[in-house]
């Protein structure tokens, strides 16, 4: 139980870090907009996410974890926000 809330409030920080990002970087005409695509990139991460992982495992248990630690690599160059 610990452990699935911990991993509750991990998603919950990640939207919330994000929103708060595209809050900075957006102009006022365009912020509706850009929380409309945060909120589509996230449903589709959901969907999208396990079944690159379940094509990854296919080379070997730790490659999905591989990848994901790669792709979290290259978003620490994303743009800074002001």
């Amino acid at each position: 139980m610990c452990i699935f809330r911990h991993q509750n409030l991990k998603r919950l920080s990640d939207f919330t870090t994000g929103a708060a990002y595209i809050a900075d970087i957006s102009t006022p005409e365009k912020r509706a907009q850009n929380f409309g695509l945060l909120g589509a990139a996230f449903g589709l991460g959901f969907i999208i996410g396990p079944v690159v992982g379940g094509l990854l495992e296919q080379y070997g248990t730790r490659v999905p974890f591989l990848a994901a630690a790669a792709f979290s690599l290259a978003l620490c160059f994303a743009p800074k926000a002001g």
